[in-house]
Order: C-alpha cells, then sequence, then structure tokens
C-alpha cells in the first residue's frame, strides 16, 4: 500500500517518516499489528508500479518468480534459472572471487576462473536396497556424497497413511541450512482423491535441480504438514531398506536418488557438440581442416585443422568419442556409430572399423591401398634391470599407433607415437602391453611381452672398521633367525652365517660378528672374534660363564687377505653335562674358503642351556671394546637354517655372487657397500638395516674380495 494511504486502520499514531502506525487493527480489515510491522517496510509507487522494500527479502522455498515465465533458484550449491514455458533449468558459467577480507584470499588463489558444468545423463542410485514391506522408518537422516551430484529427484516407499488435508514437505539442509524445500505435487503417487496409502511407491522430481559437491553431507527429511493451518505433524513414514549402510552400519530409510552426474571444467575444455548425437564429418582439402556439420539440421559448425582430433571407441562397444589427438578436450561424448557420417557416407558399423575411417579423415592417412595394418617389429623385446628401453614399434600399412597397459615409467616419446622409452624403475620380470597399428582399413593388435632381466651381479663396496667402529641393527628382527627361547630344539634353532673378512695386523682380539645379550657375562650370545697375532677364528656361543667355543688353526685368515667364512649351528643342545660335551661340540662348523676347519674345541661349566635373544646386533663390536682394528667385512648373510651342505655354493668357488639366486637363498643379505648411502647398510632381503657409528662416508670402501 503507498505509505499516503489514509485508510482507517482505527486509532492510530505516524513515525517519524509520516508513515501510519497503528494501536489497534479492527477484525474486519482481517490484520494484525503483526502484519503491519511487515508491511510497514513495502511501499507501492503507483507511477512507476513498483513494491519498493527497505529491507532484504528472503524466500524459505528457494525461488523467486519473474512474471510467469521465468524462475530463479537456489539448488544448493548452484543457481538455476528456469524458462517456466518450456520446463528448462539453465544454469550460469562463472568465475569468482573469495572472501577478500581473508589475506590469503587477496593473491592469485582468491580468484575463481570461469567454468562450466557438464553433466552425465541421468541415472538413478538406490539408498539402503530394496524396500522392505513389513517395516516403517522416518524419511529422516544424513546422506554422503563422495561424487558431485545435481539431485533431480527421488522414488521412495509410503509406510503410513495421509489423508487430503496433510501435505508432504521435502526438505534438505546443508550444515544446518535449509538449501531446498518442495511440496509433494498432488497427484505424485496419490489416488486421485490425493489420499497415500501405506505401500505407494512416490516418484518425487524436485521443480529444479539441487547440486551437490563431492564429500558434502545433506540432511534429508520428508514432514507431513496439517493444511488448514501449517501444524507440523512429525517425519514422514517410509520403508526400511534391507540392506546395511556402510557408513553408519545400521539399516536405513530406502529410497531411489534420481540425479546426473556433474563435473566443473574450464571453459577451454566444454565442448558445445559434447552431446551431440548425429554428425557428418569431411575433408576440407583447400584449407587443410576438417569440418563438423550438425545433421539435424545441415549447419556446419567449426573446422578443425589435420592431425587435431582422435576417435575412440567407448567401452559400450556401440558409441564413439571424438577428442583432441593425446589431450584432454572431448568434443563429441558418446556418438552412436549410426550417427556418424563421412562427407555424407555412413561410417563401417563395426565400431574399431568405423573408428579407423574416422582417424584416418582426421590424421589424413589415406588407406587407399586397401591393405590392413600388420606389425612387423619384435613382440619380446627385452632390457637389464635398471637400464632404459628404447624400442620402436613398426608395420606394414600402419600409419596409427597406440599403446596400453604401459608398466611404469615407461613413456611414449613426444611426436613419436611408435617409439617406447624408460623402464629404469623396473624390477626384473615379464610385462604384458598391448600395441595396436591403425589404418583406414583396420587394425592390427598385437601383445608385446617385455622381459627385464637382473642386472649382472657386481660386488664393488666393502666397510673398513678402525678402532671404535662399529655397525648396530635392530637384533629382534633377528630372534626367529638367531634366536632360541630354551636349550637347542633341532633344525628350527639352527643358523648359518656368511661373510668375507679381511684382517689387519693388530694383535688384540677383535669381535667381527655378535648377537645377542647386553651382560656377556651371564647372558647368552654368538660371538665371531678375529684373533690378531695368531690369525685364528674364534666362535663362541653362550656366555661369559657358561659357553662352548671353537678356534681355527693359527694363520687360517692371514692378515691383509680376504678370507670367506661361513660358521653353522644344527639347532641340537648345547649344554650342560660333561658326559654329553663331544655332542654340544659337534652341533657347530667353521668353513674357511668353502673347507671345513679342524677346531679346537673348549667350554665354560660345559656348555650353554639357555635361551639367547636378539638385545645387541653388531659387527666390529662386543658389548664394548674389541673392536676391529683395520679391518674390512663385506657380503654378510645369515640363514635361519644349517646350510652346512651348501657352503660350495655359497662360497662360489671364491667369486661374490647374488646370494639371493641360491636354492636356498638367506633370510637376511648386507651387501655393505653396495647400493648403499651413508649411514645406513641395507638388509636386502631382510628389514634389519645397519646404521654406521663413529663411521663416515669415506668408511665404504672399494677393497672388495
Amino acid at each position: 500500500m503507498s505509505h499516503n494511504d489514509e485508510r482507517d486502520f482505527g486509532t492510530h499514531t505516524h513515525d517519524a517518516q509520516g508513515r501510519i502506525v497503528p494501536n489497534y487493527i479492527s477484525d474486519a480489515q482481517g490484520m494484525t499489528a503483526e502484519n503491519f510491522q511487515v508491511l510497514k517496510h513495502l511501499e507501492y509507487d503507483e507511477a512507476t508500479r513498483k513494491l519498493k522494500a527497505d529491507r532484504a527479502i528472503e524466500t524459505t522455498l528457494n525461488s523467486l518468480y519473474l512474471g510467469d515465465q521465468h524462475k530463479m533458484s537456489s539448488g544448493a550449491e548452484n543457481i538455476f534459472f528456469t524458462n517456466l514455458g518450456n520446463n528448462t533449468n539453465f544454469y550460469p558459467m562463472w568465475g569468482g572471487l573469495k572472501d577478500q577480507s581473508v589475506l590469503a584470499n587477496q593473491g592469485a588463489s582468491g580468484f575463481v576462473p570461469p567454468s562450466g558444468r557438464v553433466y552425465t545423463d541421468l541415472i538413478s542410485i538406490p539408498l539402503g536396497g530394496s524396500p522392505d514391506p513389513t517395516t516403517a522408518i522416518g524419511y529422516s537422516g544424513d546422506n554422503f556424497f563422495g561424487i558431485n551430484i545435481a539431485g533431480l529427484g527421488i522414488t521412495t516407499t509410503a509406510a503410513e497413511s495421509i489423508p487430503s488435508t496433510v501435505r508432504l514437505e521435502y526438505r534438505l539442509s546443508v550444515n544446518s541450512r535449509q538449501v531446498y524445500m518442495q511440496v509433494l505435487p498432488r497427484g505424485a503417487g496419490k489416488a486421485a482423491n490425493d489420499v497415500i496409502e501405506a505401500g505407494d511407491v512416490i516418484e518425487w522430481f524436485f521443480d529444479h535441480p539441487v547440486e551437490i559437491h563431492a564429500g558434502t553431507t545433506i540432511y534429508a527429511e520428508i514432514r507431513c504438514v496439517r493444511e488448514s493451518d501449517d501444524e507440523d505433524l512429525g517425519i514422514f513414514l517410509v520403508r526400511q531398506g534391507d540392506t546395511v549402510d556402510p557408513t553408519t552400519g545400521l539399516l536405513r530409510y530406502q529410497a531411489t536418488v534420481h540425479n546426473r552426474l556433474f563435473e566443473d571444467k574450464d571453459l577451454e575444455f566444454i565442448s558445445p557438440y559434447l552431446k551431440y548425437e548425429a554428425m557428418d564429418f569431411s575433408d576440407n582439402p583447400n584449407s587443410e581442416d576438417v569440418l563438423f556439420s550438425d545433421l539435424a539440421n545441415g549447419y556446419v559448425l567449426q573446422p578443425h585443422p589435420y592431425g587435431f582430433l582422435q576417435a575412440l571407441g567407448n567401452a559400450d562397444g556401440t558409441t564413439i568419442q571424438v577428442k583432441v589427438k593425446n589431450g584432454s578436450k572431448i568434443f563429441i561424448e558418446s556418438m552412436p556409430i549410426a550417427g556418424a557420417t563421412i562427407a555424407g557416407v555412413a561410417v563401417n558399423a563395426d565400431q574399431a572399423l568405423a573408428v579407423n575411417e574416422l582417424n584416418a579423415l582426421f590424421q589424413q592417412t589415406g588407406g587407399s591401398t586397401g591393405e590392413l595394418p600388420a606389425i612387423t617389429s619384435s613382440l619380446a623385446p627385452s632390457m637389464v634391470e635398471g637400464s632404459s628401453l628404447n624400442y620402436e614399434l613398426t608395420a606394414d600399412y600402419g600409419v596409427g599407433y597406440e599403446w596400453y597397459n604401459l608398466p611404469p615409467s615407461i613413456t611414449i616419446v613426444e611426436g613419436n607415437s611408435r617409439k617406447l622409452i624408460g623402464g629404469t624403475q623396473l624390477a626384473a620380470g615379464t610385462y604384458d602391453i598391448t600395441a595396436s597399428a591403425i589404418n583406414y582399413n583396420g587394425m592390427d593388435t598385437e601383445t608385446i611381452t617385455l622381459t627385464v632381466t637382473d642386472a649382472p651381479f657386481s660386488n664393488t663396496k666393502s666397510i673398513n672398521f678402525a678402532s671404535g667402529d662399529y655397525l648396530g641393527a635392530n637384533a629382534s628382527l633377528l630372534d626367529g633367525v638367531l634366536g632360541r627361547t630354551g636349550n637347542g630344539s633341532g633344525s628350527s634353532d639352527a643358523w648359518t652365517i656368511s661373510l668375507w673378512f679381511k684382517g689387519g695386523t693388530d694383535s688384540a682380539g677383535q669381535t667381527i660378528f655378535y648377537y645377542g645379550s647386553n651382560d656377556v657375562t651371564n647372558g647368552g650370545y654368538v660371538e665371531a672374534r678375529f684373533v690378531g697375532g695368531t690369525d685364528k677364528l674364534r666362535l663362541r656361543y653362550g656366555s661369559g660363564n657358561n659357553f662352548v667355543q671353537f678356534t681355527t688353526p693359527n694363520n687360517s685368515v692371514p692378515a691383509g687377505s680376504w678370507k670367506h667364512m661361513v660358521l653353522t649351528y644344527d639347532g641340537g643342545t648345547t649344554g650342560a653335562s660333561s658326559g654329553d660335551l663331544s655332542n654340544y661340540y659337534s652341533r657347530f662348523a667353521i668353513f674357511i674358503d668353502g673347507v671345513s676347519q679342524t677346531l679346537s674345541n673348549a667350554h665354560g661349566n660345559y656348555g650353554w642351556s639357555g635361551a639367547i635373544s636378539g638385545q645387541n646386533l653388531r659387527v666390529g663390536r662386543l658389548a664394548s671394546g674389541n673392536y676391529l682394528q683395520n679391518a674390512y667385512v663385506d657380503e654378510l648373510a645369515i640363514w635361519g637354517s644349517d646350510q652346512s651342505s651348501n657352503v660350495s655354493a655359497i662360497y662360489n668357488s671364491g667369486s661374490t655372487h647374488d646370494l639371493s639366486d641360491l636354492t636356498s637363498s638367506p633370510d637376511h643379505w648386507w651387501r655393505l657397500g653396495d647400493g648403499d648411502t651413508y649411514p645406513t647398510l641395507q638388509d636386502s632381503i631382510g628389514s634389519a638395516h645397519f646404521v654406521m657409528y663413529n663411521m663416515t662416508t669415506a668408511n665404504i670402501v672399494t677393497d672388495t674380495p
């Protein structure tokens, strides 16, 4: 109403702007003081026939109507403009600026580049499985969507009767904000008298899309509202689904959601022809490009240069995609084969041949000879592990080349689609690659089997130890190999230690290898020691008080010479009866350069009958002291079994080799320099990596056996 209107509102006063402020509103007018509080913010300008408001206007029903022709609606994540004449929802293509009061948004990241939305065909996703006809549950709860969807409607099954005096309202909320509300249209799943009965299937399409970005949880509910006074009567009951919701582990209400998936793309990646289903492609030799024509109306659309386009067959076997060759932009998403013509002539009904015909046009490859392509290059290339592949596919009459199932790090040479390079990271093994040669008349597809062989074994590094240098690792990782829980129980407690050693001239006793207790006096351990001066090897098994001990002859490990050592234990009992000492001694053997040694045996209190477990694992140190003095260690390996019968294979006539290739490969193997980076020496089979203590990178040397 105009603010100059002097119609009677009962007793009244005027506010500072001269507007009427009623003290009483007559019943005859049907207005209350609350109604007038709203109306006083509206003013009608008769000259312009405009209604003006001095307050912002919010609609809780999502939409604003512009005459009888258009509607502007909030669709949760997007805004839609609806042409009511044909009920088409149009969506904008736009960019944006983020909140500029936030410092991080004041640079380039605060600008959202223009993009448009691309939709799939309509799909229907069942939530909750199938409706259980014996149940009733409120249509209310969270729905998480891990994909971008444009919600278009739902189908659900009623579990209660709703009279015509009650309406149903479908509501959606995100972060406690209502983003959509719609009243169920009359007749949607109802009988002629607008009454819903239990068991009725209700198909409810929204009056505009509701869009949700991936990772969003929406709260959906259907409420019953009395028509006469808008009284909320509670949640509408529907059938419960028979499938547990994986996100909650509970049964939920059943509904089928009708939607289209969407993707936001830069405008450059959006083609106006994306959904075309009938198009002619023709050669324009005068300008060296390919013409697109819309078969629906005969319009010539846009030319594209030779070599720019690529046709692909979709997985359904009946449609074709047209895209930028080796690029991301898709011009035509899914065109039926029957909808494609070349200069007015239908392409071949076979998808593969149709694709070839189109690519022959796009790439100007001809094909007039009528010959099918035939791959002529080797189908079994090979390479050595760590090297780089250099393979070229060749074919008779082949003019286009495609690859599938390329292994990691194998790539196509840019500008030469027939050539493959790379693969330095590939492990030894075989890899199947699919290759196709294509021309106008067809294609030849073959499986290329690439064989990667082991790199030749090379031993170029060892570790040099001076006084105070040693290696340490997590000893508990070897409990299942060198450890035991009580006296020896047999083969399950057996072990073998193999290494290469080069000793110095110092006469002190020097620990080469140690595994076992922190307490060397009372706790069990395994120690291999170089006895300087007499140049022999000593193996002690047990504790400082209780042990069996074995020593090789003098000069069996001469200083300054590389020697291969193998120490074995068969896992049997080792103490503590004087009458069984010979049995205890028989459990152990020492081999130098593949030859079994005649040992000098000794004991402390008739041997060791206790457990041995890993508290320390070291090379070059006892619990304290006994460091190696200018000595070298290389290729240390440990087996959880007695390898006495395989010593010859391990020694390999004095040539270091790949121990993992043995019939019985070790459980742990340290190359001690080769492939290692200071300060970590890798366990190339297990995970017990050594750390270099009191050492530098200079301790990794090239002196090797």
